[in-house]
């Protein structure tokens, strides 16, 4: 078996992704993931396989560590390394080449981007877990779990300590929209704590935090993260789009849409106050809003309960406060 076909094998690399290989790892990252195999191996051990001095494999393991090339795991009291995986690796690709990662053509960008949406629910083990979440929506934990309105999240917000702010892996990996990527999503307080310990995200100021907020209720984003219920904290992750957003996407793979992430609004419009502008539709990112003809040749505005995410973008907007939003029973 050649090196590079060990490589592929112990990383799990797609077909699709083989040419690019380049993008994926320099040549003695390979090396050092072909030497790792299956094992997890300490600096030592790593610097004897490769050859290196002891300082060479450090400076090696703490660059592909932050690539995810590798992770740093403790086995037996000792900090050793052991190769990560393609689907790893892609998610923090795109974050770190981005122009590298829109080089690859688009059709093979689409295959990908399809295989690493299926890594996404094998990796999280979500088929499983959205079945229990299905049964019974208060019985695991789950990142993303809630969609929020703005003045939940702006709460939310005002309320943490340690605000740090990530770019959003999911416009990076899936580019499907013109939304901003760099920085739009939360880590707070204590996961805020565990980022910078990773050596990732940056540190903002709660009004800086709020102004970012602010910034992607107005581009149209949703706001996810975890509201304060059955004694679980309250959070923001992320400021998600319809059509790049990896919860939101998965939920719907898994026919577990509005359920995850979970709605807790439904919109209602006042057609009294409604005098047809058309903001709501535009704002809306799932159709639950759009144009027809009616009968007597003019456009009227038709709204979709079911299509509905309770996001509250169309209220957030609306001039003549005709649409507003209504808390589900559920």
């Amino acid at each position: 078996m050649t090196k590079l076909a060990a490589f592929q094998q112990i990383f799990r690399l797609p077909d699709a992704l083989l040419p690019y290989v380049d993008l994926v790892a320099t040549a003695q990252e390979i090396d050092l993931v072909v030497a790792l195999g299956e094992r997890a191996l300490s600096v030592g051990q790593v610097a004897e396989a490769l050859g290196l001095g002891g300082a060479a494999a450090e400076r090696l393991l703490l660059d592909a560590t932050l690539r995810a090339v590798v992770e740093r795991v403790v086995e037996d009291s000792a900090i050793c390394y052991r190769a990560c995986n393609a689907y790893r690796r892609v998610t923090y690709l795109s974050m770190q080449d981005y122009d590298g990662w829109l080089r690859v053509p688009e059709d093979v960008r689409a295959t990908l981007i399809e295989w690493h949406l299926d890594e996404n629910i094998r990796h999280h083990d979500l088929a499983r877990r959205l079945d229990l979440l299905r049964q019974d929506p208060d019985s695991l934990e789950i990142h993303n779990r809630d969609i929020l309105l703005l003045e939940e999240a702006l709460e939310i917000v005002a309320a943490a300590e340690l605000h740090v702010v990530v770019p959003c892996d999911c416009r990076t990996t899936v580019a499907a929209c013109a939304h901003e990527r760099w920085n739009t999503c939360f880590r707070l307080d204590d996961r805020g704590r565990w980022t910078l310990e990773m050596g990732e995200g940056q540190i903002v100021t709660k009004e800086e935090c709020i102004q970012i907020l602010l910034n992607a209720d107005r581009a149209g984003l949703i706001h996810t993260g975890q509201r304060a219920e059955k004694g679980r904290k309250a959070t923001v992750n992320g400021n998600c789009c319809a059509c790049c957003s990896y919860p939101i996407r998965a939920g719907m793979a898994l026919g577990m849409a509005q359920q995850w992430p979970r709605r807790h609004y439904l919109a209602h419009r006042d057609e009294a106050r409604c005098v047809g502008c058309g903001v709501c539709v535009e704002r809306c990112p799932f159709g639950a809003l759009f144009c027809r003809e009616a009968e007597d040749g003019c456009m009227e505005i038709v709204f979709d309960a079911d299509a509905c995410f309770g996001c509250g973008l169309c209220a957030n907007t609306c001039p003549e406060g005709a649409m507003t939003m209504r808390p589900l029973s559920v």
